[in-house]
């Protein structure tokens, strides 16, 4: 069984992403939404560092598993339409929740140039690419495996 990491920031299609990947790939993958990348990031955005604690466990991790990472990015002007849309509504976003996800962005950046330690990661935008695009992405990378 494949390890499958799904991380990033929110509103970017994790999640959609996982359900899809588990109806094309049934049993022979696991596929994980939100891990270490988002423990990092979380703690970090609250004054936390962890970096050691995450850099070791990652390093085992991926001697053990050999996951594939994504990282899955969006523009905080598409995280706050699809923040508008999830509400179902028109109401604007304020200005702290706009801050917020402008720091989650450069937190994942932070993540992935600085304490990632799995050997296969990839960053995905899906800002303005299709659900169907992204999946073939993902998909094309996982098939390079021999998964």
């Amino acid at each position: 069984m494949e390890v499958i990491i799904l991380d990033g920031c929110s509103l970017s299609g994790k999640t959609t992403l996982r359900n899809i990947l588990y109806k094309e790939y049934s049993s022979s993958l696991l596929v994980i939404d939100r891990f270490t990348p988002s423990n990092w990031v979380y703690d970090y955005l609250r004054g936390n560092n962890r970096k050691r604690e995450i850099i070791k466990f990652e390093g085992i991790f991926d001697l053990i598993f050999r996951p594939i990472l994504f990282i899955l990015f969006t523009s905080s002007e598409s995280s706050i339409k699809r923040e508008i849309k999830r509400r179902n509504s028109t109401k604007e976003i304020h200005n702290d929740k706009i801050f917020d996800i402008h720091n989650e962005l450069l937190a994942f950046d932070k993540y992935y140039n600085e304490i990632c330690q799995y050997k296969d990661k990839s960053r995905i935008d899906t800002s303005n690419i299709s659900v169907d695009e992204c999946l073939s992405l993902i998909k094309g990378v996982i098939d390079g495996r021999g998964i």
